[in-house]
């Protein structure tokens, strides 16, 4: 006589609740994304159990939804997705309010958030803020800027090569004082 094939075993408790919680979490965000009059289509919304909430977040982005969008990522848990979210919303800042903000109320505004979201990095929004004409608000920001690697050549792109120098030294690293260098005997005369 055959064996009995064996019944499959019922679902535990933490992987019901697991489910559960993860369904709830999905239903809120849906519930969310309607109360907010962000149309998506039913496709879009399905990627968000096929491929992930990186889908519905750059489309939030893309709709300069960024709060949304933020809600987005804490509500699921993907505090990944964070720093792009932070990194839009600064560069848009810079973008919109380039006629009507001061550099110091955009300082205000976009440093304590960028400093904020590990991951995010002040040397991206300097470039939006010098596509936007202002040079001394990008020169701030790069002041910020951690890595030294991405400070020192935007600041020799900005004509800053002072700043770069000491930035340079400071942190030690040849490469970026050879970039220096490198950089400073272009500029020169060719008859020194």
């Amino acid at each position: 006589p055959a064996a009995p094939t064996p019944l499959p075993l019922p679902p535990t408790a933490a992987s019901l609740t697991s489910a559960f919680t993860s369904a709830c979490r999905v239903s809120r965000l849906l519930n969310s994304l309607r109360h907010h009059n962000v149309l998506m289509t039913r496709t879009q919304l399905q990627a968000l159990g096929a491929t992930g909430p990186e889908v519905v977040v750059s489309r939030l982005l893309a709709r300069h939804a960024h709060l949304l969008a933020a809600r987005v990522c804490e509500l699921l848990h993907q505090r990944e997705l964070m720093p792009a979210v932070v990194m839009h919303w600064a560069k848009a800042k810079i973008g919109a309010g380039a006629a009507e903000m001061t550099d110091e109320a955009l300082m205000e505004a976009v440093v304590p958030k960028v400093k904020a979201s590990a991951g995010a990095s002040f040397s991206a929004v300097a470039i939006e803020a010098m596509a936007a004409g202002r040079r001394s608000l990008a020169t701030r920001l790069l002041e910020h800027e951690a890595d030294p690697a991405r400070q020192v050549p935007l600041m020799l792109q900005m004509g800053e090569e002072r700043q770069a120098l000491a930035k340079a030294a400071a942190h030690g690293d040849t490469e970026l004082i050879y970039l220096l260098l490198i950089h400073l005997k272009a500029r020169l005369p060719s008859s020194l």
